[in-house]
C-alpha cells in the first residue's frame, strides 16, 4: 500500500522526544506538555483519515493509494487553515478535538452500501481504538508506580481527545462521519435534498459549538464519561488541560470544559 512518509515520522520522533522529556520531568515546562498532546492529535488525525482510506482501498476505491493516502502523510489530508489552524484554535479554546482532515473517496468504486458505511465510520472507529490504548496504562495502573506528572495529564487528555473525536464525529450531520455512515442507506431523493448542505452543515455546527455553551458542554459531557470509562481519572484530565494551556494560570481550568467534566464525573458517583 505504501511507505510510511518521513512527515509522519518527524511527527512521531517530536511525539517521543516530548513524551520522554514529560516522562522523565527532564524540563520543568508545560511547553513540553503542550508540543506532547499536539503531535499526538495530529498523529491522531493522520490515523483517523488512514482508517477511512484502508477502508476504501478494501471497499474497491484503490485511487486512495494514487492520491497518498496510505502513507500517513499529513500533507496529503491536511489543508491550512481548515486542518490546522481552526482545530488548533477549538482545541485550546475549547477542549474539543475537532476533525479538520479529510479524505477524498471515489465512492462509485466502493462495492456496496455497507462498505460506503463502514467507511465513513472506520475514522471514528480508530479513534475509539486510539482511546482504549491510551487508556490501557491507567486501567493496569501504571500512573501510580512511575513517571512524571505532565506524561500522566498529557497522556489522559490525548485519551479525552480521541473520545471527544468520536462524538463529534459521529454527529448525523451532512459533512460529519456519523451522516456519511447512514447516508448509503437514505432514499436518493432526501440524500439530493441534503447534499448541498455538506459543505455549509460543517460551519453551522462551528458556530453553534462556539456560540451555544451547552452544547459544546453535551460533547465534553459524553466524552468524559467515555474517557472515564475506560479507565482514566478525571484528576489527570484536569491536569492535561490546565499544563496544555500553559498561558493560563497553572492548573486552571475554566469554562465548559471544567463544568461537563464535573458533571460527568459526579454523575458516575452512586449515591448513598
Amino acid at each position: 500500500m505504501g511507505w510510511i512518509s518521513p512527515n509522519f515520522i518527524t511527527i512521531l520522533v517530536v511525539l517521543g522526544v516530548s513524551a520522554t522529556v514529560c516522562f522523565f520531568d527532564l524540563i520543568q515546562s508545560d511547553l513540553a506538555v503542550f508540543t506532547f498532546v499536539l503531535a499526538g492529535w495530529v498523529a491522531s488525525v493522520c490515523l483517523h483519515e488512514f482508517g477511512h482510506a484502508v477502508a476504501a482501498w478494501y471497499g474497491g476505491d484503490r485511487s486512495v493509494a494514487h492520491k497518498g493516502y496510505l502513507n500517513l502523510d499529513p500533507v496529503q489530508y491536511v489543508d491550512p487553515v481548515n486542518s490546522i489552524l481552526l482545530p488548533v484554535v477549538v482545541l485550546a479554546l475549547g477542549g474539543i478535538g475537532l476533525p479538520g482532515a479529510a479524505v477524498y473517496i471515489e465512492t462509485r468504486f466502493i462495492r456496496s452500501a455497507w462498505w460506503l458505511s463502514f467507511t465513513a465510520a472506520a475514522g471514528p472507529l480508530m479513534n475509539l481504538v486510539l482511546l482504549v490504548v491510551l487508556a490501557l496504562p491507567f486501567m493496569l495502573g501504571l500512573d501510580l508506580w512511575g513517571g512524571g506528572t505532565r506524561f500522566w495529564a498529557a497522556l489522559a487528555m490525548l485519551a479525552f481527545l480521541q473520545a471527544t473525536s468520536v462524538m463529534f464525529n459521529l454527529l448525523p450531520v451532512p459533512g460529519f462521519d456519523g451522516y456519511g455512515i447512514i447516508e448509503p442507506f437514505l432514499p436518493d431523493s432526501i440524500v439530493q435534498r441534503i447534499h448541498p448542505w455538506r459543505f455549509v452543515a460543517p460551519a453551522i455546527v462551528l458556530v453553534a459549538l462556539l456560540a451555544i455553551p451547552d452544547f459544546g458542554r453535551a460533547i465534553i459531557d459524553k466524552a468524559g464519561a467515555m474517557t472515564m470509562t475506560a479507565g482514566v481519572p478525571p484528576f489527570r484530565i484536569y491536569e492535561g488541560f490546565g499544563r496544555f494551556r500553559f498561558w493560563k494560570r497553572l492548573g486552571a481550568l475554566d469554562g465548559s470544559v471544567s463544568f461537563a467534566l464535573d458533571r460527568a464525573a459526579s454523575d458516575r458517583t452512586p449515591s448513598v
